[in-house]
């Protein structure tokens, strides 16, 4: 047996001991933010029964504090799109599992509510389309310029 397939062979026990631990444990026992579940890529059977049986999970037993799980696309588009009901505000919970460690105070706008998130999202969509901008203008002057650099392009855009 070679390395490669003692791997597979590994992982696949681990994801097989993964799904019987996940369907054996009872709901309100679910900690699906648990380190080790990401950490192995455990996680999928976990949230496969929670969309299944529970969609919207509340966590009790978490080493940090409660916290909710929302697991099924429209609940996920509800949660995100009601800013009046929901918040992503750090200052009253976030969005993170883990607590924002004293001090840090680096404002980000996926962790802000309306309407500072709008205008924070709206600065970093036009500094990207400024990018894309300088990006195409200069592989343009480079294939121009350079006959390696046409050949290059050509490959880029046809693979």
């Amino acid at each position: 047996m070679n390395v490669q397939t003692t791997v597979k062979a590994d992982k696949a026990e681990l994801q097989r001991l993964a799904r019987e631990e996940a369907y054996s444990t009872p709901l309100k026992d679910f900690h699906p933010g648990a380190p080790r579940l990401f950490q192995n890529d455990t996680l999928w059977p976990w949230f496969e029964r929670l969309r299944r049986e529970e969609p919207v999970h509340y966590c009790t037993n978490s080493p940090i504090e409660p916290y909710w799980s929302v697991t099924k696309y429209k609940d996920i588009m509800h949660v995100d799109t009601n800013h009046g009901i929901f918040s992503s505000d750090v200052g009253l919970g976030g969005i993170s599992i883990r607590d924002v460690p004293p001090g840090y105070d680096q404002p980000s706008f996926i962790a802000m509510d309306q309407p500072r998130h709008s205008a924070q999202r709206t600065a970093l969509g036009t500094a990207q389309d400024r990018v894309a901008d300088v990006h195409a203008d200069a592989s343009g002057r480079a294939c121009r310029s350079d006959p390696r650099a046409r050949r290059q392009g050509a490959r880029r855009t046809a693979a």
